[in-house]
């Protein structure tokens, strides 16, 4: 969900989750040339792993993928997901984009002769990346960012290419005969190769949204269950409040759930004198099983904010 230069801290207690809006650093994070948000669990190691200059603008919002059931979210040039772990909980993690489009090659005996100067082999993949690549790949963060090399490097369309696990590098040369390494929008062609919805790809909003800086709004959300078991019901709450905890009468509030099998959508009746509404939500097909993420869009005048909660279904 698109937030429009605001902030949000996100604590879960127990069945209750608390946000508040404050105007300062950012948690999740908008970028207004694509109107989208990163997410507050990617944001950390997007600017680690080289930001925009490296993965590119967000391209989605971060969703569900039902062929995972892993949280993810696409750049122009990668995806990032979100993976459980069994010591840490989760990790952020790359697609292996480049591997996932491409294959890994088969290295021939003269990709196997590594004594070249100017080139760097790998022996786990049996390839060298090699001069303006190595420099490359080397100043940006090596094995880290770009994963082991998947191939030598070759001509595509007059370009010299080299793929990597995760990216792929492209050695273009203008007409002027000035050069440059390039890294193709793997996450583009990825996105559309897949079959996701395009409607991701709009942003949540628009820039007629108004937030007032001169206000907060304070927003609780809680369920009547963490956990819903397939053909229950679970009943969403939200309460707003100004910054002095008073309850406000009258604000909108949009839902979405990120279900394994698509996103929902719910406008909620405007907040009652307690400054509360609520909704239901039936779970009614045994395929969305899995945690079931929902943000909530609350707007009061022209000051807007965001909340998240989630539960999980069996």
């Amino acid at each position: 969900m698109m937030r429009y230069f605001l902030i949000v801290s996100v604590v879960l207690l127990a069945l209750v989750g608390i946000a508040t809006v404050v105007w300062s650093d950012a948690t999740d994070r908008f970028v207004p040339e694509t109107g989208h948000v990163i997410d507050a669990h990617f944001v950390p190691f997007y600017d680690k792993h080289g930001g925009r200059s490296i993965l590119g603008l967000p391209i989605t919002d971060a969703f569900i993928d039902p062929k995972s059931e892993l949280l993810i979210q696409y750049f122009e040039n990668a995806r990032l997901e979100l993976v459980p772990d069994d010591y840490s909980g989760r990790n952020v993690l790359f697609a292996p984009l480049a591997q996932m489009l491409y294959g890994w090659d088969h290295p021939s005996d003269d990709d196997t002769a590594h004594s070249e100067p100017g080139c760097r082999f790998f022996p786990e993949a049996r390839f060298s990346v090699c001069h303006g690549f190595l420099e490359y790949f080397e100043q940006h963060g090596g094995i880290e960012v770009f994963g082991l090399p998947i191939s030598s490097n070759r001509i595509e369309n007059g370009n010299l290419v080299q793929l990597f696990q995760r990216f792929r590098l492209e050695w273009i040369v203008n007409d002027s005969g000035n050069s440059e390494i390039r890294i193709s929008p793997l996450g583009r062609i990825h996105f559309e190769l897949d079959g996701y919805n395009p409607e991701l790809l709009q942003p949540t909003l628009t820039s007629a949204v108004v937030s007032n800086p001169e206000k907060e709004l304070h927003i609780e959300t809680s369920l009547s269950t963490p956990l819903l078991e397939v053909g229950a019901k679970q009943v969403v709450y939200v309460t707003v409040r100004d910054h002095n905890s008073i309850p406000l009468e009258g604000a909108s509030t949009l839902l979405t759930a990120h279900f394994v099998t698509g996103l929902q959508y719910i406008l909620l009746p405007v907040t009652d004198e307690n400054g509360v509404t609520y909704t239901s939500l039936t779970v009614e097909e045994p395929s969305m099983n899995g945690e079931v993420l929902l943000e909530f869009l609350v707007q009061y005048e022209n000051t807007i904010a965001t909340a998240r909660d989630s539960f999980l279904i069996r």
